[in-house]
This record gives C-alpha cells, sequence and structure tokens, in this order.
C-alpha cells in the first residue's frame, strides 16, 4: 500500500469515535512514513468494502472548529489522493415535535434551507437567554456523497438498517467494549423541559432530576424498536464550544431547523469536502452525561460503513481530489489553471526541499495575515522556472486562481495579465484583437482589471507567478522595458506572490531563497532521463560534474546526447575541444525559454556591459583566470604592473570600487560570492561561455591576466608568502592552459613578457612544481638575451633560479655549468666576489655538489658561503640558517650524525625566532633532522620530528604538494630501520603512489634516497 491508494479520509474528535471507526474496518494496515514535517496527525489505515480510508483523530483535548481544520489541512496535505471526507462522531440533538430525534440516533447533514447542511453560529459557549448570531453558510456535501445519502435513505426506508446488528457484532467480537459501546436501554433515555435545568453538575440526573414525568418529556416507544436507531438527514449547527443550554437550542432549532448541535463540523466544510455524520448522545441541554457516548459513536461509525459500502469504488476514483475541491472555494472566485503556453520540462527531478521551503513560506501551518511574497533567484538555467512550474502543479489545488506572469519585460507582464484577465472573464473592456505593443492601452486596462480583481476582499487565496524578472529597472534607468514589480501586485493585502529571477536585490521584497545548481543524484537523474545513457556510467559523473551540476547544460547535452546517439565520454571530449560548434549544432530546447546556454547569459551580458563596462571586462578577463577565487587584492597587486591598462586601474583602485564592480555581476547571478574568504567564484558552464563567447581579443586579455597573476606573486620573504601563491597556482594554470601560443605576450616587449615569465616561474617553483618553473625560465632567459644581450643583469638571476630547478629534478650536472654560469656573470661583470647574490648561488652550488657526493668541495663552498653571509648580515639573517641547513645535510650525507644533528638544530631554532614554528623553511629543517635521527638510529626521535614536519606540511600545503610525501618516504625509513616493515611499506607506498601522481613515474626523485 502506498499513500496515492487511499481515497476516503475519515476524521473523529474524540479517542472513543475513533475506537468505533477503527472496529468496524474489514481490514487494517501498518502506518506510512509523512511526507510533511508539518503534519502533526497520527493516522489509521484501513479498508471498507471497496475502499481504502485514513482515519485521522483530533489531539486529545484540543477540540473544535480550528483544530478540526488543522486536521483536515494536514490530511490533505499528506494524502493528496483523498477524493471524499467523512466528520463522523457524537453531538447533540435538538428534538421536538416535528423531529423525533433520541438518543443513539444518528444525523446527516444535508443542503436545506440555502446552507450546505452546516450552519456555522457565533462561537462561544451558549447560555441560558443570550442571543447568538449565524456567522455565514458552509458548503454542501461532494456531489458522489450525496447521492449517496439517497440511495441510502431510500434502502433504509424500504428494508431497515443494519445499524443496531453492526453494533451488537462489534461489541461481540471484542468483548472488551460491551460496557462501553452497547445499548444503554431506553430507560436511559430522559428528555427533559428545556426550563428545566440541571442543579447540581457534581451528581447525575438519576440523582438530581430523577425520570418522572414531568420534568422528562413523555413520547411514545417506537414500533421498530427502542435500540433500532433513526436517522435524520437536514442541517448540523457548528459552534467552538457545547451547546448546553435548551433554550437557546430550541430557539435555534426552530429558526432554522437544526438537528444536531456539535463542535467541529463548520472548521471543515470549507476545506475538507464531506458529510458529517453525528450520533445522539445528549439532547444539547444542561444534563450531559457521558453514558451514551460510546453507543452514539458506534452507531455513527455503523452508518458510515454502511454509506461507503453502497458506494463503488471506481465511482469515488472517478471523483475529483478533494484538495481540488477545495481550490474551488464555492466563491465565484476559482479560476482553473493551464499549463499551457508555460516551459513545462518533460521531466522534472525532485527538488522537494526548495519546494517545501517555498510551501512553508507561502502555504505556513499555521495562517499569517497579509501577503505572503517568496523570491527564487539565481543563475540562469539553474532551474528557477521549472521550480515554480513543479511547485504550483504541486499546490494548485490549495489556490484559487493561479496567474502566471512573463516577467521578461513590461510587454509581457501587461500581455500576460490581460491573457488572464480574457479567461478569467474579469474584464469588462473589449475584446483585444491581438496581443501586440499596438494594443498596449487596452492590454493595460485589462491587466488593471486583473489588478482590482484579485484585490477584491474575499478573493484572497490566488498566487501571482512573475517568471524571469531579470531587468533591474534601479541599475538600468534607460531601459524603457524594465519595471517594478511592486507596480504590477494587486492593492489589497492578501493572496501570494512568487517571483522567479537572476537579480538578488528583489529578495527585499519577501522571503527569498537562493536556487543551487543539482545534487549529483539529481543530475545524473536529469541526463540520463534526457539522453536515454543509463546513469551507472562512470563517464556520466563525470560529466555531470563538468557541468557543473547545472539543469540548462544537462538538458542540453541530453538532448544532443539523445538525438545524435552520442555517449557520454565522447560528449565529453567534443565539449572540451568543439565547445562552440557542439553547442551550435544542438536543437533548442523547447522547455527553456532562452533556448540555450549561448542565448541565455547574453541577455544578462548585454545590460552589464551597458551599465558597467568595467563589470563585462572583469567578465571577460575571467575566462583567462580560474573560475574560483578572484579577490580584491589579486588586482590591487597585479594592476601595479599594467598602468596603461585603464579599466584594470578603474577596477583595483580601492575596494569599495572592485565591490561595485563585483555587485553588478552578482546582480545578475553570472557570479557567487563566498563570505568565508571574502572572494567570489563562477559557475564551470559559465566560466567555459565567457572564454567562448564573450572574450573576443583574446590576446590582450592573456597578456592582461598574465600580467595580474605574475605581479601579484609575493617574495619568498613575505610573511605566510605561501598562502598567497597557493591562491594564485590555480589561476596561473587556468591562463597558461589557455594560452595557445606565447606569442600572445609579444605586445608587451620581450622585457616584459620575460618579466612576467620570470615571477610565474618563480611561483611555480616555490610551489614545488620545478619542471614547469623550468619552461617559464627558460622563455624568461630566451627573452632577456634576445634583448639585451648575454650581460644583462636579470639573465644571471634567471639561471641561478634555473640552476634550483635542476637541483629539485636530480639534475646535478645541469645545475653545475648553470650556475657556474651566473657565477661568472657575477663575478666579472656586475656586483662582484662579495655580493649576497654570489653566495646565494654558491650555496645552491654546494648542495649541488652534496648530492652529487663531492663532500671536500661542498663543505669548501659552504663554509665559506656562511662566512660571507656572517660578514655581510645580522647573526639572525636567514640567509645563514638556510646554509646551516645545507651543511647539516653535508654531515648526515657523510655520516657524521652528530655535528649534524647540532648543526640542524642551531638552523631550526633560527627559524624559529625570525620565521616562526609554522614555516616552510621550519617544516624542512624538522625533517632533515628527522633523517638524521634516523641514521643515528634514534627512531623513537626521528619519528617524533618527522610527524610533527609531516603535521605542519598537511597544513600549510595541499594534499597532494610533493613535501608530504618526501616527508612520507622519511618517516617510512624510519619505520624499515627500526624493523617495522608491515607499517613502513603501507607508509612508502603511499609515498612512491603519491610522486608517481605528482611528477610522474620516471622522475628521479622517485628512485633518489632521502
Amino acid at each position: 500500500m502506498n499513500r496515492h491508494d487511499f481515497t476516503v479520509g475519515w476524521i473523529c474528535a474524540l479517542t472513543t469515535e475513533l475506537v468505533a471507526a477503527c472496529e468496524l474496518l474489514d481490514e487494517e494496515y501498518p502506518p506510512l512514513p509523512l511526507t510533511s514535517s508539518h503534519d502533526t496527525n497520527t493516522y489509521k489505515l484501513g479498508r471498507m468494502g471497496d475502499h481504502y480510508v485514513v482515519i485521522a483523530c483530533l489531539p486529545k483535548g484540543r477540540y473544535g472548529i480550528a483544530s478540526a481544520a488543522t486536521v483536515a489541512k494536514d490530511m490533505l496535505r499528506s494524502f493528496e489522493s483523498i477524493r471524499i471526507g467523512l466528520m463522523v462522531g457524537i453531538g447533540g440533538g435538538a428534538p421536538s415535535k416535528k423531529h423525533d430525534i433520541r438518543l443513539g440516533d444518528i444525523v446527516v447533514n444535508y443542503p436545506a434551507r440555502r446552507t450546505g447542511g452546516v450552519l456555522p453560529y457565533k462561537f462561544g459557549k451558549a447560555v441560558q437567554g443570550q442571543e447568538f448570531e449565524v456567522t455565514g453558510g458552509l458548503n454542501s456535501p461532494p456531489t458522489v456523497l450525496l447521492t449517496a445519502l439517497n440511495t441510502l435513505e431510500m434502502n433504509h426506508e424500504r428494508k431497515g438498517n443494519r445499524i443496531a446488528n453492526t453494533v451488537r457484532t462489534m461489541v461481540k467480537k471484542n468483548p472488551r467494549l460491551r460496557e462501553k459501546y452497547q445499548y444503554p436501554g431506553a430507560e436511559k433515555d430522559r428528555w427533559y423541559e428545556s426550563t428545566y435545568t440541571h442543579v447540581n453538575r457534581n451528581t447525575g440526573c438519576d440523582v438530581d432530576c430523577g425520570s418522572t414525568i414531568p420534568p422528562v418529556i413523555e413520547r411514545q416507544q417506537r414500533s421498530s424498536g427502542p435500540d433500532n436507531p433513526v436517522v435524520h438527514y437536514g442541517i448540523i449547527a457548528s459552534a467552538d464550544q457545547l451547546m448546553k443550554d435548551a433554550i437557546a437550542r430550541d430557539r435555534i432549532s426552530q429558526q432554522h431547523d437544526v438537528l444536531c448541535f456539535e463542535m467541529e463540523a463548520a472548521g471543515l466544510s470549507n476545506d475538507f469536502p464531506c458529510v458529517v455524520i453525528r450520533g445522539i448522545c445528549d439532547y444539547s441541554d444542561s444534563h450531559k452525561n457521558d453514558e451514551w457516548q460510546g453507543y452514539a459513536a458506534a452507531t455513527a461509525a455503523s452508518y458510515a460503513k454502511e454509506l461507503l459500502q453502497i458506494i463503488p469504488g471506481s465511482q469515488v476514483a472517478e471523483s475529483r481530489r478533494a484538495v481540488e475541491v477545495v481550490s474551488d472555494g464555492g466563491d465565484g472566485f476559482h479560476v482553473q489553471f493551464q499549463l499551457m503556453g508555460l516551459p513545462v520540462a518533460g521531466h522534472f527531478v525532485n527538488r522537494d526541499a526548495e519546494i517545501e521551503t517555498i510551501e512553508e513560506d507561502l502555504l505556513p501551518a499555521k495562517a499569517r495575515d497579509g501577503r505572503k511574497i517568496h523570491i527564487l533567484h539565481g543563475l540562469g538555467g539553474i532551474g528557477k522556472t521549472q521550480l515554480a512550474i513543479a511547485y504550483t502543479r504541486k499546490y494548485q489545488h490549495r489556490y484559487s486562481a493561479i496567474v502566471w506572469v512573463n516577467g521578461n519585460n513590461r510587454d509581457t507582464v501587461l500581455q500576460s495579465l490581460a491573457a488572464f484577465a480574457r479567461r478569467a472573464g474579469v474584464s469588462s473592456i473589449l475584446e483585444s484583437t491581438a496581443g501586440t505593443a499596438q494594443q498596449a492601452p487596452g492590454m493595460k486596462a485589462e491587466a488593471d482589471a486583473v489588478l482590482k480583481w484579485l484585490a477584491i476582499r474575499k478573493n484572497g487565496r490566488w498566487l501571482m507567478i512573475f517568471d524571469n524578472v531579470d531587468r533591474d529597472v534601479r541599475s538600468d534607468e534607460e531601459d524603457t522595458q524594465a519595471y517594478s514589480v511592486a507596480s504590477f501586485l494587486p492593492a489589497a493585502d492578501h493572496g501570494s506572490v512568487l517571483i522567479t529571477t537572476r537579480l538578488p536585490s528583489l529578495g527585499e521584497l519577501g522571503e527569498s531563497t537562493e536556487v543551487g545548481r543539482l545534487g549529483l543524484n539529481q543530475a545524473l537523474e536529469l541526463l540520463s532521463y534526457r539522453s536515454g545513457w543509463p546513469r551507472s556510467s562512470s563517464d556520466m559523473n563525470k560529466l555531470v560534474q563538468r557541468l557543473g551540476y547545472l539543469p540548462l547544460a544537462l538538458v542540453q547535452a541530453g538532448k544532443y546526447m539523445r538525438e545524435t546517439k552520442t555517449s557520454c565520454s565522447k560528449y565529453l571530449d567534443l565539449y572540451e575541444t568543439s565547445w562552440s560548434q557542439l553547442l551550435a549544432e544542438t536543437p533548442r530546447l523547447r522547455d527553456y525559454e532562452n533556448g540555450s546556454i549561448q542565448t541565455t547569459w547574453m541577455i544578462s551580458y548585454d545590460r552589464i556591459r551597458d551599465s558597467d563596462p568595467t563589470a563585462a571586462k572583469l567578465l571577460q578577463l575571467w575566462a583567462y583566470l580560474d573560475r574560483q577565487d578572484i579577490w580584491y587584492e589579486l588586482f590591487s597587486r597585479g594592476s601595479a604592473g599594467y598602468q596603461e591598462c585603464e579599466w584594470l586601474q578603474n577596477l583595483a583602485q580601492s575596494e569599495i570600487k572592485f565591490k561595485g564592480v563585483i555587485g553588478s555581476l552578482l546582480a545578475y547571478s553570472l557570479i557567487e560570492s563566498n563570505q568565508h574568504t571574502e572572494s567570489y567564484s563562477i559557475h564551470p558552464v559559465v566560466h567555459d561561455w565567457c572564454a567562448e563567447t564573450i572574450s573576443d581579443d583574446k590576446g590582450d586579455l592573456v597578456a592582461t591576466a598574465m600580467i595580474i597573476i605574475s605581479m601579484a606573486v609575493p617574495d619568498y620573504s613575505e610573511p605566510e608568502y605561501w598562502l598567497l601563491q597557493q591562491r594564485l597556482l590555480p589561476h596561473a594554470e587556468r591562463c597558461i592552459r589557455q594560452m595557445d601560443d606565447f606569442s600572445l605576450l609579444d605586445q608587451l616587449g620581450c622585457v616584459k613578457a620575460s618579466d612576467v615569465f620570470h615571477n610565474l616561474a618563480n611561483l611555480y617553483y616555490y610551489q614545488d612544481k620545478p619542471a614547469e618553473a623550468e619552461k617559464l625560465y627558460r622563455r624568461a632567459l630566451d627573452g632577456y638575451e634576445k634583448v639585451r644581450g648575454p650581460d644583462y643583469h636579470s639573465i644571471y638571476q634567471t639561471l641561478y633560479c634555473l640552476g634550483l630547478c635542476y637541483i629539485y629534478q636530480c639534475e646535478y650536472t645541469e645545475a653545475e655549468k648553470i650556475f657556474r654560469r651566473a657565477l661568472d656573470g657575477y663575478d666579472e661583470k656586475i656586483r662582484g666576489p662579495d655580493h649576497p647574490s654570489i653566495y646565494q648561488t654558491l650555496n645552491y652550488l654546494g648542495l649541488c655538489y652534496i648530492y652529487r657526493g663531492e663532500y671536500t668541495e661542498a663543505e669548501k663552498i659552504l663554509r665559506r658561503v656562511l662566512e660571507g653571509y656572517e660578514k655581510l648580515w645580522v647573526p639572525d639573517h636567514h640567509s645563514i640558517y638556510g646554509t646551516l641547513s645545507c651543511l647539516g645535510l653535508y654531515y648526515t650525507h657523510r655520516g657524521e650524525y652528530t655535528e649534524a644533528e647540532k648543526i640542524f638544530w642551531r638552523a631550526l631554532d633560527g627559524y624559529e625566532k625570525i620565521c616562526g614554528p609554522d614555516h616552510p623553511s621550519t617544516y624542512e629543517t624538522l625533517s632533515d633532522l628527522g633523517v638524521c635521527y634516523t641514521y643515528r638510529g634514534e627512531y623513537t626521535e626521528a619519528e617524533k620530528i618527522l610527524r610533527r614536519a609531516l603535521e605542519g606540511y598537511e597544513k600549510l600545503w595541499s594534499p597532494d604538494h610533493p613535501s608530504i610525501y618526501q616527508t612520507l618516504h622519511r618517516l617510512g625509513l624510519c619505520y624499515t630501520h627500526r624493523g617495522e616493515y608491515t607499517e613502513a611499506e603501507k607508509i612508502l607506498r603511499r609515498a612512491l603512489d603519491g610522486f608517481e601522481k605528482v611528477r610522474g613515474p620516471d622522475h628521479p626523485s622517485i628512485y633518489h634516497s632521502p
């Protein structure tokens, strides 16, 4: 069983009524999980005849109209397939000479005297002699129930009813119920004169009132027998508290022909299409007692069962759902919702969380006064329109009318409202012959008529949807088609409004939801349905990830794949290599207004270009930067190297100006903000679109991007330089990857281009990417030599850096050659024998000799460097500790571990003092010291130090940084020497896998010892 099988809703007020209902089920079923977190009902499920019935009872102690309405509302929310309802329980009778109503009889509401069978009267307890006030009329029971009532009444008149037999069978089957639910006896049925009130509420009528005539009214015994209840059809009066006043009872009964009084029906008749069935347990006077409640509840339930037994299940199934009937309201304001003209998706993936958020705001569990407005904002193509359609289709029954407005511009708003006016018949003006701009005056009158109709006080259950409100009237005052949504809202403070937009600023109109990308499973479901390919494919996972879980991109991909029988892997290949042609060849989408990726964002871009040219330029430039992590400092540092670029200088002049430009892009949801890092990102498909569609002057944009990144690269001496470098690296990689030909930088001139290459090479080197750095240093070197000749001073600094790359790639002979060339240039041409650059180069030449095993030469060079630094610098200079670290490596390689340990500790203390404990140089020295302890056989100390270095590197660097794998290698070596081979193997395999991943399987460092 599932909740869609249940077509009959049955509501009780008391536990006694619930027991009777459940006892008469032909079958009982286990409960189903609830679909709404707001539904506080508890349900009993079962079958009666052909019908699957869901039963709910009011919360204990919370009786009355409001409680009944809440239970009914939640029931219809959780069981939307319910067609008919039953309100079954006990009530107070209104006997008279006209209506011989007795205890145990049943009263069923039936349309009479211009009522639907339920008469609501003034809420509150009716006291002796107090006037009452009728508060309106309520709807009739559904037609299918009225027809069945006629049939059952006829059957009872011809053959009698089975109610008493049903009750006797029930208590016989379950003897536990006998005392409370069996027939109490005719002698207990006393109807007192209206003026005779019960005096002592602490005693029963047997003691206080007696059974003599009078005050008991004499009645003839029924020929059908005293225990055979009679069914009465007519009006039931409903208020919020018990009727306990016989005089008021008689007055209402005589004026309105009321047969029964109760407390819940007025809360149901308009919101829960049902018939009200009441077993009479008292006479609505002061002589109330509980003795007849069980039997009355059982007779009412028995009648309800008979009623269901004569209604064919097929007839109920063909009836309208109760939620649809409720939406009619019976107030003349119902307009059937139509999907015609809407871009309805053939398959909408489950987005229940977003829909529930909208529902909580527009259809709150606890009613709120006033108009409710909810805004869905987000990137074009993210699925806002489809989400609005899905919400509307799901909850259309909760609204009397739904007005769908194409919010693209002022004309489309007027056309939508005019079309609704004609369909709903709310306009008194002449029919327009066509929906064009020439009929603007006529359309305006029709639109006004709709807004006035929606503003009528009794017409409060409508929903307006403004779809695609993407023109920002505040930022583009020259746009004649821009408009304020508020100017097209009805004047009255009621109804609900749902707005879809790319403009987050509209969120100030009400509650707002930013519509995000799909989850993985949702994206796979959508692409699988659209493409016809199974979702189990690993290639499909890659494709949905590459498309950034964007519904529009997934639908467009699926359409192409289905129509061309293209696999996921092939589509991914085409997307990467032939983006523009691929998307141009994809047929236009019918269920997306703008048809494709290419056009949907161009609308926003055109408006941005007109209103903020600097923002448009930034969007073009972004194509050559990484899609994530754009922030002000990138441009404030980077613009210093490109003074001639006017728009860039404008962007970077201040953080306030930068945020203003960014605000123009955020205003159309083309980018996203990350409040945690105060940075900005762009969706991957929008990023691709920028590169392929709007970035025309590629050479200028690439050059600008390269300059910005290179000028932003921090020097090694800057505090926490590595953090900024880590943020810059993805931008450098994106830019270089997008550069088809490095000659694009020729426009900068050779020297400036070489400076760019050198700075970018520094970035790659310090991020432990020596192979990439080498290529860039070579380009810088070629440029310097080409323009300034072999003696240009920048050449020697580049040579020094190039030598470092060779060391880290274990190419020591080549490194020595490069260092010697740099030293010759420094000595002979520029700075003399004692310049810091000389010692810097000598230091790494000494390191090169260590790795080549030429220890004597290495020691001589390193001693010279140390002496030189100690003459040049203060004792705590960073360069001194760098050379000490190299000497420590020298002694380690020579096997002189005690001397090595002493030097490493001196270097470590120095680094911690001047750089801090969390600096890369500190962790590098720790790692080297750990190797020294390993070779000395002090494995416990070695492990402790290496783990500290490892933890430090893992905090500083990304998970795939080579320094992490080098330290793992050294830790594995420690375990190997200690004889813990299993742990050593595990660690060394992790290190090996890491090195092969980041440097390739044939890189020398994989075979090089620590």
